[in-house]
């Protein structure tokens, strides 16, 4: 006989469940206090802080761009100014000089060397003559902005409207005075940087610190030259080649002209290099403080 029990209607063992409850969803203001006061104004700190210092660096990117676009001006124009200056005034005193021996040849074979040499010169003389003349008023805006301004960090940024207009001196200036390239006062006196200073003339002052200012006046003193040279010039084109040329009763003055102008190429050599030194100091990368301070400050 097989008993069976009815498990049924026995009690049941006991079995509890925990459940976790779902957390609400928590909410923007619950995020906030969760982070606190603090950690809020510090994000919004590293956030701000690292914004400003990307764009202080896009903006420093610019502007070494700039720079670098900017010291080529400057070294371009130099370079290409004085190869044009001195290429003319080498050419100017060789004729001169070829003419000054011709007047004291006695050989008849020197007295044609020299002959042949100044109608090999007359016409490379003249075409360098022509070709400043036509280049001058660009030359003149060269210097000035690529150089007197590029290199005054108070006048960088000055365009032809800002910076141009007020300057008085220029070649027509010089004319209608009958300016005396002999004068003292026509030279620029070039022991350093630091002793230049502007000269006062009658309605004007030349002021050399500006290279503009030496290529004004040298220009003028050039011209003034080549119109004294007008006898040398004949006698290069059609001078006789057995018959010395009569002596130049202006030697000694058109020699003192000459020493002159080189005195002013030289100090407008120098210059020209402080200057292009200048901007390239400018035009120096900035250091990691730079960026601090924009990051802090924000950029200028």
């Amino acid at each position: 006989m097989v008993l069976q029990v009815d498990g049924e209607g026995l009690p049941q063992p006991l079995r509890i469940e925990l459940v976790q409850p779902r957390a609400p969803k928590k909410t923007f203001l619950d995020r906030l206090k969760d982070v606190g006061v603090i950690g809020l104004a510090g994000a919004i700190l590293a956030t701000a802080f690292g914004t400003v210092f990307q764009y202080s660096r896009w903006i420093v990117e610019q502007r070494l761009e700039r720079n670098a676009e900017d010291f080529k001006s400057a070294s371009g124009t130099f370079d290409n100014l004085i190869l044009d200056l001195a290429k003319a005034q080498t050419l100017q005193e060789t004729m001169f000089f070829l003419h000054q021996e011709a007047t004291q040849a006695t050989d008849a074979q020197q007295l044609k060397f020299l002959r042949k040499r100044a109608a090999e010169v007359l016409p490379d003389y003249e075409k360098a003559r022509l070709e400043l003349r036509q280049k001058m008023d660009s030359l003149l805006f060269s210097v000035q902005r690529h150089l007197d301004w590029a290199s005054d960090p108070n006048r960088r940024n000055a365009t032809a409207a800002t910076g141009g207009t007020s300057d008085p001196l220029s070649y027509g200036k010089l004319k209608e005075i009958d300016f005396n390239c002999l004068d003292e006062r026509s030279v620029p006196d070039f022991p350093n940087e630091q002793a230049l200073k502007p000269t006062p003339f009658v309605g004007f002052a030349i002021d050399w610190r500006s290279i503009k200012h030496h290529l004004v006046v040298y220009n003028y003193c050039f011209r003034r030259i080549h119109e004294t040279m007008e006898p040398v010039r004949i006698w290069g084109a059609v001078g006789s080649e057995t018959t010395s040329p009569p002596p130049l009763s202006v030697a000694t003055m058109l020699r003192k002209h000459l020493d002159n102008n080189i005195q002013r190429l030289n100090g407008l050599s120098m210059l020209g290099m402080i200057q292009v030194e200048r901007v390239r100091e400018l035009n120096m990368p900035p250091g990691l403080m730079f960026y601090v301070r924009q990051a802090v400050i924000g950029p200028s």
